[in-house]
């Protein structure tokens, strides 16, 4: 269990790392109105309407740029409004749930301890 929360842990941090980088380079804004219906559907569904920012198109399907809770949020769906990800970001490790945090605190000691060895 411990090594499956280290790898989410991982790849939830390097996705975090490139993610602005991907996002500002690879994706184009596009009007709500372009959007189409099952993908608004979806993301109105899954998210309150009140919170989005904006729309970004990229090759991959869209992405709804929104604030939940204070946060900014992505969420990605197929051209045909199925929901592939949502990613939401972490400015500082202190607003990571405790369990990640506890984690990551351990695999920083045990690298630590293996680069003295």
């Amino acid at each position: 269990m411990k090594k499956f929360l280290a790898a989410i842990t991982t790849v939830m941090l390097i996705q975090q790392a490139s993610a602005q980088t991907s996002i500002q380079t690879n994706a184009q804004p596009v009007t709500n109105e372009k959007i189409p219906t099952s993908v608004r559907t979806a993301f109105y569904t899954q998210f309150p309407p009140a919170s989005l920012q904006k729309w970004l198109i990229r090759k991959e399907g869209y992405i709804a740029v929104f604030k939940k809770d204070d946060r900014k949020q992505y969420a990605y769906y197929t051209f045909d409004g199925e929901w592939a990800a949502t990613e939401t970001r972490v400015k500082r490790t202190r607003h990571l749930p405790p369990a990640v945090r506890d984690e990551l605190r351990r695999l920083l000691d045990a690298a630590e301890s293996s680069a003295r060895s």
